[in-house]
């Protein structure tokens, strides 16, 4: 029996059919421009034991998952699936972040007369329901049967629940990450190399030097505007689809406020979410750099404890990502000192609100190429390797992102000229490891080509960054497309 509620059956459909437009023939403004996680959504949805798990899409605000399961709807609808068996609910809306989700249904099933193993279920910020993990389990039949789900998290939440959750083969988590900038081109119909065959990433040290050079060439007419726009306001799909300069201001009221109002007040006191704000703008300011925790607390007047929280929480928002110092063979240190990232360049270029219209300084350039450079490698690389900086003890200098996996090693590191010399801390990484391949991420323009150092048999391949990245991004879009 359901408790008494302010809201009946006429009231939830009423929402239902605003969040529903389908039902009714109507049409949504959405992007005609498809991420290829959403492929792996119409799988799921298609596949004949998709109804024994949900698909979780995790990622921050803004990312485009609320798209992503319009974009959905929409195509299965097109491919002849009857509109009224999909069903969208908002966990956020008033009356469904209260009534139970198996009452919203009943209330669907008996205006339509279809069961549950014909509909679709798409629960966005699955979180934000009373109860998820027991709402979402109900809607499971014994048999198997039961509806089709995909749900939204804008806050790790259920991810980590699942860690120690007896179900939690119930659940298929999939992190929606910032738009790469290879998707960025294609958006803008500008991928000049969207039919040609590419090395990949990992052997590019083996390319010979003039195919590297017209790799770089065919890629040279998207390179400098397209890429600086790309840094500045084009990782979030809501402005990465738009031409528009300028956006600054717009991005930090639509994503970052946003993502401390709705997501980070309720993990934290309200009391301390300025104090969560002006460590997030720190960590924009310094991003990629090694957080010094204790050094930080003292200055701001709390305590190291309260600091690590934050940290946490920010984590858990997907608003930074946290690197690991590892050695030459992928062990952490027993006391690491983690540096943190943000996790999209146009997210850190919001909360500090620059559009990118002035000139940069080069160390601002430099900090915005090194969170670039994180986001697709470890997007490009995350959950099969695994990934750090490397600590040089004798120059104290590090290696930005060094990447573990059954290849062997590979090294990526952001520099401000076009050279490498014997004092650099790739080198001396190359010297105590065995590492085919060192990607120096350089400054638009740069001439590419290779380098070496005399005894290694290391070869160092410099090319631009806004080259890399695509590369990354081309091989993370492959991957969901099998």
């Amino acid at each position: 029996m359901h408790r008494l509620s302010v809201f009946g059956p006429s009231d939830i459909l009423r929402v239902l059919h605003g969040f529903n437009p389908w039902w009714t023939g109507r049409k949504l403004a959405l992007p005609s421009f498809r991420r290829a996680v959403l492929a792996a959504c119409k799988s799921h949805v298609a596949g004949t034991n998709s109804q024994r798990c949900v698909m979780l899409l995790s990622g921050m605000r803004g990312a485009g998952k609320t798209t992503m399961l319009y974009q959905l709807a929409e195509d299965l609808v097109a491919g002849g699936m009857d509109p009224r068996a999909i069903v969208y609910l908002s966990c956020e809306h008033p009356i469904f972040s209260t009534v139970p989700v198996a009452r919203i249904l009943e209330a669907h099933r008996e205006a339509t007369g279809l069961g549950d193993a014909q509909a679709v279920l798409l629960l966005d910020e699955v979180h934000c329901a009373r109860d998820w993990d027991s709402q979402v389990k109900g809607l499971f039949g014994e048999d198997g049967q039961g509806y089709r789900i995909v749900a939204t998290e804008s806050v790790e939440t259920i991810e980590r629940a699942l860690l120690t959750e007896t179900q939690f083969d119930r659940w298929w988590s999939v992190q929606v990450p910032s738009v790469s900038y290879f998707e960025y081109l294609r958006m803008h119909g500008a991928d000049p190399l969207a039919k040609a065959n590419v090395p990949s990433v990992a052997d590019l040290h083996k390319l010979p030097i003039e195919d590297l050079r017209r790799l770089c060439t065919a890629l040279a007419q998207a390179d400098v505007r397209q890429f600086r726009r790309y840094l500045y306001s084009g990782g979030l799909p809501a402005l990465a689809a738009t031409s528009a300069d300028g956006a600054g201001p717009l991005l930090h009221d639509l994503i970052a406020e946003r993502a401390f109002r709705r997501d980070a007040s309720v993990q934290v006191e309200p009391r301390n979410l300025d104090e969560l704000k002006r460590l997030f703008l720190y960590l924009c300011l310094h991003s990629g750099e090694i957080f010094p925790v204790q050094r930080y607390a003292n200055l701001v007047g709390i305590s190291p404890s309260t600091v690590s929280s934050h940290l946490a929480v920010l984590e858990q928002c997907f608003l930074v990502r946290k690197i690991p110092p590892t050695d030459e063979t992928g062990e952490e240190s027993n006391k690491p000192r983690y540096k943190f990232v943000i996790a999209d360049s146009s997210l850190r270029a919001a909360a500090l609100l620059d559009d990118g219209s002035a000139d940069a300084a080069p160390a601002e350039t430099h900090t915005a190429y090194v969170t670039c450079l994180a986001r697709h490698v470890m997007r490009r690389y995350g959950g099969a390797h695994k990934i750090g900086y490397w600590h040089d003890p004798r120059s104290l200098r590090d290696v930005d992102l060094v990447v573990h996996g059954k290849g062997g090693l590979l090294a990526f590191q952001t520099v401000e000229g076009a050279s490498v010399t014997s004092k650099d801390p790739a080198v001396a990484l190359c010297r105590r490891a065995h590492v085919p391949g060192v990607l120096l991420a350089c400054p638009a323009g740069t001439e590419p080509g290779h380098a070496r150092i005399e005894g290694l048999p290391t070869v160092f391949v410099r090319l631009p960054t806004s080259v890399l990245a695509y590369l990354l991004g081309r091989e993370e879009a492959a991957a969901w497309r099998g």
